[in-house]
């Protein structure tokens, strides 16, 4: 009987560990596209956004939309990328991440997606 229990919670804890995402701030270094932004998977508030921003490793962030540039600093704590520009701080909670791909964020329920 005690067989049956354990492969349940063997799998209960690996779907843990997967689910826990984790993102260094090494595999975030680089030049990253801000493809889109989308309300709480909802596909019809889909918008396309195409900023490209270069997260650099003494943690500045430099975007670049067409003639456009502005600055701004980062911190990644666990799970979490730290966003601050003039308009504050933002908490964005890695959701899933490809390292060295892609990567997406939920930020006050809006999914964000990059990719490199």
């Amino acid at each position: 009987m005690n067989k049956f229990l354990l492969v349940p919670g063997i799998l209960l804890f690996l779907t843990s560990i997967c689910l826990s995402v984790q993102i260094s701030q090494n595999n975030l270094v680089g030049k990253w596209t801000f493809v889109y932004w989308m309300e709480d998977g909802d596909e019809t508030s889909k918008r396309d956004i195409n900023l490209v921003m270069d997260f650099k490793d003494d943690g500045t962030v430099v975007t670049e939309m067409g003639k456009k540039t502005g600055n701004a600093n980062y911190k990644v704590e666990g799970e979490t990328i730290i966003y601050s520009d003039k308009r504050g701080k933002q908490v964005w909670k890695v959701i899933s991440s490809v390292p060295g791909k892609s990567f997406k964020v939920n930020h006050k329920g809006a999914l964000m997606y990059f990719q490199k």
